[in-house]
């Protein structure tokens, strides 16, 4: 009973993850190569969220380590970390290294 009312409650939070003005301004990439020379790293961010549908999740965790990324002033992740979470309770999970890039915005 405890499982399924932590399911739902996280489920329901989910549902009000939406990208910020400056979350969205955030671009996101999958390799190194992809990041421009005059960017200088911010630092390692993590996001998570729960879904019955891993894509809902991963969409999800995208858009709140967006967000928190712009909070600390990046506007470039280069994702590291794409898993599935079963226990306790269904998910994704994303992460990556963030960046400060002059001249660009994201989108």
């Amino acid at each position: 009973m405890k499982k399924a009312m932590l399911l739902s409650m996280a489920l329901g939070l989910n549902a009000c993850v939406s990208l910020s003005q400056n979350g969205a301004n955030v671009k996101v990439v999958d390799t190194l190569d992809e990041v421009p020379g005059d960017c200088t790293e911010v630092g390692y961010q993590e996001a998570a969220s729960a879904d019955e549908v891993f894509a809902s999740a991963l969409a999800a965790a995208e858009i709140e380590l967006r967000n928190r990324a712009a909070e600390h002033g990046a506007n470039l992740i280069r994702i590291t970390k794409k898993r599935a979470e079963v226990l306790p309770l269904s998910g994704a999970v994303m992460g990556g290294m963030t960046y400060a890039c002059q001249g660009f915005k994201g989108s």
